[in-house]
């Protein structure tokens, strides 16, 4: 293939406001890959992963009408590393194929993978760079709180499934610190993004679009309370 998109692997803790994160630079001009939305519909049925994973966890993760129950599985997998490495070793292929479709049919300057596991999967080798967003494990706990129906061990229970934050961010490329504004949190992704493709290759969509191109319009969003924007725009986890 030729004309290839630069290709920015996206990853932070559950709550960093990754998502958040990645909706900037798609509004930046990117196509946005979230692998873990690819992955959630890898469980839908008749979908590849569909079958297996029934396989593996049994019928008990179903619903009444046959489907996949996110919040039956996410019990299980969530308090044991082992079953959560079971499930990601039938999903990930999948995903990473799905993924590799995509980008092989993009047509923008950079493409964005969007995903918690990225580092444990095989899509981080045709990254071109790992920006990993981060906030303190005591807004992580908080934003978990706030806008998920979770008790406060479950929400222990997922930030201690997960890797420290340390190993991501000892490997990243670009940091992106989510406890500040949105200013300051926008500027942060252009400074990155102008630094890695060139300021020329940057291009808002209609959402964010002001007198200066380079600068979004923010008179929406609470400038002096960061935690209301990223509460509001924190991932959710999906309804069964």
């Amino acid at each position: 293939m030729t004309n290839l998109p630069k290709i920015i692997g996206l990853t932070g803790n559950i709550a960093t406001g990754k998502s958040a994160v990645g909706q900037m630079l798609a509004n930046s001009g990117g196509l946005e890959i979230d692998a873990d939305v690819v992955a959630n519909r890898m469980l839908y049925p008749g979908a590849p992963a569909f079958q297996p994973v029934i396989e593996a966890f049994g019928n008990s993760i179903l619903t009444k009408n046959g489907k996949i129950s996110r919040k039956k599985l996410g019990k299980v997998v969530f308090s044991d590393p082992k079953q959560l490495e079971k499930l990601e070793k039938i999903v990930h292929p999948e995903v990473t194929k799905s993924i590799k479709t995509r980008i092989e049919e993009a047509s923008r300057s950079f493409v964005v993978i969007e995903a918690i596991k990225l580092l444990e999967s095989d899509l981080i080798d045709i990254c071109d760079a790992l920006w990993v967003s981060h906030a303190s494990v005591s807004h992580l706990m908080e934003r978990l709180l706030r806008t998920r129906n979770l008790s406060e061990n479950d929400a222990n229970a997922r930030l201690q499934a997960q890797p420290p934050q340390s190993e991501k961010l000892n490997r990243a490329d670009v940091v992106i610190n989510t406890e500040g504004s949105f200013k300051q949190t926008w500027q942060q992704i252009q400074d990155g993004l102008a630094t890695m493709i060139g300021i020329e290759n940057l291009k808002r969509s209609t959402p964010f679009r002001s007198g200066d191109w380079y600068f979004p319009d923010v008179s929406a969003i609470p400038q002096d309370d960061a935690e209301i924007f990223w509460q509001s725009h924190a991932e959710k986890a999906p309804s069964d």
